[in-house]
């Protein structure tokens, strides 16, 4: 139950971002955003992007689909978002901080989701301590 929860709240966390990008963008409309999605794809030859259908956005954006989208979705809109930004005279993140961020959202999300364990890092050790490294 407990490792549900925080999958869902590491989902609910990338979403809520999403939908703050998306409104640094400008808040374009879901068309214009799947209109972008689509030049993209034609302008790069799908070379790791995806459409974004409309209604798969306002499903994903309003939390009607609670699952986590593919890693490409999540790119792809980003990307998408970025480049809006730019076309309405706004200022946005740099794209490889973007990148970054909802990268590491995702991957949050991800782990959670397959209900892995969390990498404990080691404390620092003091020399002649008992746990102190034999090697």
């Amino acid at each position: 139950m407990r490792d549900e929860l925080a999958g869902k709240a590491s989902r609910d966390l990338l979403r809520d971002t999403a939908v703050g990008l998306r409104v640094d963008a400008g808040n374009p409309s879901l068309k214009e955003v799947e209109k972008a999605a689509a030049a993209l794809c034609a302008e790069e030859d799908h070379a790791g992007w995806v459409r974004l259908p409309d209604s798969t956005l306002s499903d994903y954006l309003s939390g009607r689909r609670d699952v986590l989208p593919d890693w490409r979705f999540i790119h792809t809109f980003v990307v998408v978002c970025h480049r809006l930004a730019i076309a309405n005279g706004l200022d946005p993140e740099p794209l490889r901080d973007l990148k970054a961020t909802f990268g590491a959202l995702w991957k949050a999300a991800k782990h959670k989701e397959k209900g892995s364990l969390t990498v404990i890092t080691p404390l620092p050790y003091r020399q002649y301590d008992i746990l102190e490294p034999t090697i």
